[in-house]
């Protein structure tokens, strides 16, 4: 049995996408089970809440046999209401975890959970997913630079460009100054360089319309789409290393 000790905190159900320890991510909330999360969690001092993303993006409201098993704590950093409804959020993750028992179902999940470290060693399984996840991030740079020697990491390295991708991938065109309100921490300037890589990688594309003030917008190109496929591998990876944790009651 592991020493650490059962904890219990509210449950975020996320769609189509996973947090990763170690990352900040701009979220949005609309339904009623994942505001009141967000509410409990923020009215703690250390504002702590479960991410665990959903089997099938289509249920409103998961049970625990939704969710998968392996999932992410994170601070809730910032937090703002919409004016069309909801909230959006960044967060910020920072242990992998497993999930336990329910706890609460109304108005909002809330459950056990234990630290799950990444196993040292993952087996065959897990490493052929990553191959997998390698092959498709490979796959994206040969597309935008099919003479240039396919370096993956170059490519998305650093935490800004894997959270300006997943902004644009999964929540579509934005401006300059919406992201810098999205990507906490990150400067004017560190942002225009990466914007300026990723353009450069042929990743994201940047339009300027002639208007005054001048309005610049950011979108995804097609051959960044296919990175899409490749965050949805990180997350079977992901999940797939729970049979490999290190500590035994793991996940």
């Amino acid at each position: 049995m592991s020493d650490d000790p059962i904890l219990e905190l509210p449950v975020f159900p996320l769609k189509n996408t996973a947090l990763f320890p170690f990352l900040g991510m701009p979220l949005a909330a609309s339904r009623p089970i994942s505001i009141a999360a967000i509410e409990s969690a923020v009215a703690t001092e250390e504002k702590e809440i479960l991410v665990f993303a959903q089997k099938d993006a289509a249920e409103q409201e998961p049970t625990k046999d939704g969710l998968f098993d392996v999932g992410t704590k994170a601070v809730i950093r910032r937090l703002a209401p919409v004016p069309s409804g909801g909230v959006q959020l960044f967060v910020q993750g920072t242990t992998r975890i497993r999930l336990g028992e329910l706890t609460q179902e109304k108005p909002f999940l809330r459950a056990k959970y234990q630290p799950a470290p990444i196993a040292l060693d993952v087996g065959a399984d897990v490493e052929a997913l990553e191959r997998e996840v390698k092959a498709l991030g490979a796959k994206v740079l040969a597309l935008a630079q099919p003479q240039a020697e396919i370096d993956i990491a170059q490519l998305i390295g650093g935490k800004w460009k894997l959270i300006i991708l997943q902004i644009l991938i999964f929540q579509g065109t934005k401006r300059f100054n919406e992201l810098r309100k999205m990507i906490e921490g990150v400067t004017q300037t560190m942002l225009t360089n990466q914007l300026r890589a990723l353009e450069r990688d042929g990743l994201v594309l940047r339009k300027v319309y002639a208007e005054v003030p001048p309005r610049v917008e950011y979108s995804p190109t097609r051959r960044a789409l296919d990175l899409e496929e490749m965050f949805h591998a990180m997350h079977a990876w992901w999940v797939k290393g729970e049979n490999d944790a290190i500590t035994p009651n793991s996940r």
